[in-house]
């Protein structure tokens, strides 16, 4: 029996849960090991009573299950496979839970351990990460496997951990450890392509995924940034106070981003107020961008529920945010329905997918062979015939040939 939300995801190797888990068991245990390391680093300075000290040395579970239940940003960072396994402990442990959450909330400790651990997984790769000032946001993480990572220098080499700690606020978006996770499990399906292939594409078509802008009326109105961080969200919350199913949910939207790629109609874009056309129809060059980079963000958004919660600001969409981090935990463990932000990002993902197929096969006829390829790559019927096709490479050659 699986423990996926919305059933196992459409993906090669999504089926080995038992794999996913373990994988994600072993990023944690990582990261966690660095918040360990950082705590007793830096507990001198802390003003920590005997008892927490030692609960740290005889019961550790419960500390990094009270980091894993304060939220970091918008995440935190315990799973529902953590809340259901360690259902049982956390009903017989409620108390030394939340006091050392608490303690761990004093000037944001929790934040800042998170903040030097995540600066150690990396620099502990400091012998295959790569840099780029190009496509990647500042303090981003982009995986191409387990180990190669491409990050800004300047965020992670230039710097210390003991910097990151002491910076009070969320520094990383945990987002890109469900890349990570991807990545590990097949590289070649769920690595970045953005070093190799994306980066050599001309600026308009790059542009696409850097979405510059994006919240105003001078992005591009077919940048991934506008589609789907505005486009799709306001047709999502549009839909989800109807009384619909999640599969209506999905279809509505794929069906509308379709008709807005096509020219057929206007959508709303929640920034600005306004209605935007894409005011031509989307070309194949530029479909082909985007849905190789969907490739990259799709799985990485699926596999999230396997890592932490998605939790965000507004409290009433958000029933965690108002519990105690032992409530937190228990509440998961019985929880086995998507909460709002988790329903949001995963439909809105898969809806986004779904229109650049109805896109693709509207825009057949133009083009059948390297249409075609867009088809099979959204599909991974490339990946099941013989091997996964890089759209990007694909892009470049086309060009060449032409």
């Amino acid at each position: 029996m699986n423990s996926w939300l919305y059933g196992i995801p459409n993906h090669p190797f999504f089926d080995q849960e038992e794999k996913i888990n373990k994988i994600v068991a072993n990023i944690k245990l990582e990261l966690f090991g660095y918040i360990r390391v950082g705590f007793h680093k830096f507990k001198k300075k802390l003003n920590i009573d005997d008892s927490l000290k030692r609960c740290l040395e005889v019961n550790p579970l419960a500390w990094d299950l009270a980091v894993k239940s304060i939220r970091y940003g918008v995440i935190y960072w315990i799973s529902r496979t953590e809340a259901k396994k360690y259902h049982d402990y956390v009903r017989k442990n409620k108390k030394v839970i939340d006091d050392v959450a608490a303690f761990l909330l004093n000037d944001n400790l929790s934040i800042r351990l998170i903040n030097y651990a995540v600066h150690c997984f990396v620099i502990k790769r400091r012998n295959t990460i790569k840099f780029s000032s190009e496509l990647i946001p500042k303090l981003a993480i982009s995986s191409i496997d387990q180990n190669q990572l491409y990050v800004r220098k300047s965020d992670f080499i230039d710097r210390t951990p003991r910097q990151s700690f002491c910076e009070y606020k969320a520094l990383y978006d945990l987002h890109d450890f469900a890349h990570i996770a991807a990545a590990t499990l097949n590289s070649e399906l769920y690595g970045s392509y953005y070093f190799s292939s994306l980066l050599y594409l001309p600026a308009d078509l790059r542009n696409l995924i850097k979405s510059l802008h994006y919240k105003t009326s001078d992005a591009n109105p077919l940048s991934d940034g506008v589609v789907f961080s505005e486009l799709s969200l306001n047709i999502f919350n549009e839909l989800n106070d109807q009384n619909i199913s999640d599969e209506q949910i999905f279809l509505q939207i794929a069906n509308r981003l379709a008709a807005y790629y096509l020219n057929q109609t206007p959508l709303l874009h929640p920034s600005t107020g306004k209605f935007i056309k894409s005011h031509k129809v989307i070309s194949i060059y530029e479909l082909a961008t985007l849905t190789q980079n969907k490739s990259y963000e799709l799985p990485a958004a699926e596999i999230e529920q396997k890592i932490f919660t998605r939790g965000g600001d507004n409290g009433g969409e958000d029933p965690l945010k108002v519990l105690k981090p032992s409530e937190r935990i228990e509440f998961l463990a019985d929880c086995n329905q998507a909460l709002y932000y988790e329903k949001r990002n995963t439909l809105r993902h898969r809806a986004h997918k779904e229109a650049y197929k109805i896109v693709a096969n509207a825009l057949l006829p133009s083009d059948k062979t390297f249409v075609k390829k867009i088809i099979n790559n959204i599909d991974y019927k490339d990946f099941y015939q013989d091997r996964r096709v890089d759209l990007w490479q694909e892009i470049l050659k086309h060009q060449r040939n032409t």
